[in-house]
């Protein structure tokens, strides 16, 4: 089988959208060698350090490499047609105008955040997603949806046809993922890591873009009186700015460590060392910092309803994340309780490798992808 990707985020973004596009395809290659994987991707770019040799990287040719987002948006069909592809899926909510219905079709909706909340969003950008995602979730063979919630949304805010999608979670890099037997072993000797890299000892980690949906406000006011170190991982503009203001006011700016991007490996070592990840977002499609903490082995504080218990497992603590008091109490109870977070380790485990399996769910995308090319 030939498959073609929508492959910008891959080779141009290093977190969210990015992460998620690189798993399908370094997963892909390894589970079905079989299959041609062709990434097309707009331009070079450098967030992909070391791609699978088996993957074709496939860039805009003459004149098309002047209006690569042209390109992207539907010149690259003539590219497909000449590939001979069987099935294109758009990993990134999107799908190039003019896909024959010959080729099968799949797209990744990863969330519709701005349809929910729409106050978070530019009114321009509102537009364009909103054009775009739904556009493809009505074009495509087959919508996936990478979370219960983003499929409740679709059905929704854009009236798709629940036949029409299929739930596909995500995994996290192999990097995180720790075997159970092995969390032990594997959490002394990241202590050890971290130590030596400088990082605070027994601290609470933030990991995600510092904006306003993902509440870090909150989280430094109940992080205020207990005195714990926080490590934010995680870049952003002026609500960041916010942010750092309000921990040097309130006199915590030695305890607040902040870090736009980290040298490779020291993620994951993060998340084993930590006493816990504080997630008090208000709404996510999926929540992958959650997932890649279970897997590492770190306990998890984050919001109740939305998508978080589904990510989060029975193992999480959750709390009200627009209550200082209530995350203040969760953290408070979780870091004075070495038997608890223990307990919470090996829940969260269990969770992470029952239903975030790789194998698995790259099993079920290809048997996907199978029944859409019969189709078309």
């Amino acid at each position: 089988m030939r498959i073609g990707f929508d492959a910008k985020r891959a080779f141009h973004n290093r977190t969210g959208l990015g992460n998620y596009s690189r798993w399908v395809l370094e997963g892909l290659s390894q589970r079905f060698p079989e299959a041609t994987l062709l990434a097309f991707n707009p331009k070079k770019g450098e967030a992909w350090r070391q791609p699978p040799e088996a993957l074709r990287e496939c860039l805009p040719q003459g004149m098309c490499a002047l209006w690569p987002n042209l390109w992207r948006s539907g010149g690259l069909v003539r590219d497909l047609k000449q590939e001979d592809v069987a099935l294109y899926h758009g990993l990134s909510n999107e799908l190039p105008a003019g896909l024959p219905k010959n080729i099968g079709s799949v797209v990744s909706i990863h969330d519709l955040i701005f349809e929910r909340f729409p106050q978070w969003y530019k009114p321009i950008d509102r537009f364009t997603y909103g054009v775009k995602f739904r556009s493809a979730a009505r074009r495509a063979h087959r919508v996936l949806a990478l979370s219960e919630q983003t499929r409740r949304d679709l059905i929704e805010f854009y009236g798709i046809d629940p036949e029409r999608i299929e739930l596909h979670y995500q995994s996290c890099q192999a990097d995180f993922q720790v075997e159970p037997e092995r969390i032990e072993s594997a959490q002394l000797k990241a202590v050890e890591r971290c130590r030596e890299w400088g990082y605070p000892s027994d601290f609470v980690l933030s990991v995600g873009t510092v904006e306003p949906r993902k509440n870090l406000i909150t989280l430094l006011k109940a992080l205020e009186p207990l005195g714990l170190p926080l490590v934010v991982v995680g870049a952003g503009g002026g609500y960041r700015k916010e942010c750092q203001d309000w921990a040097a006011k309130a006199g915590m700016a030695s305890r607040v460590h902040w870090f736009d991007r980290l040298p490779p490996g020291h993620l994951p070592e993060l998340y084993r060392a930590a006493m816990m990840l504080v997630y008090p977002s208000y709404f996510e499609g999926f929540g992958i910092p959650i997932l890649e903490a279970l897997f590492s082995g770190c306990p998890v504080v984050t919001s109740s309803g939305g998508v978080f218990p589904e990510t989060g497992g029975p193992g999480s603590v959750y709390v009200d994340p627009g209550s200082v008091d209530s995350v203040r109490a969760a953290v408070g109870s979780v870091a004075e309780d070495a038997a608890r977070r223990a307990q919470m380790r090996s829940a969260g485990l269990r969770h992470a490798w029952e239903h975030f399996e790789p194998k698995a769910l790259l099993n079920g995308l290809f048997s996907t992808y199978r029944a859409v090319v019969e189709e078309a």
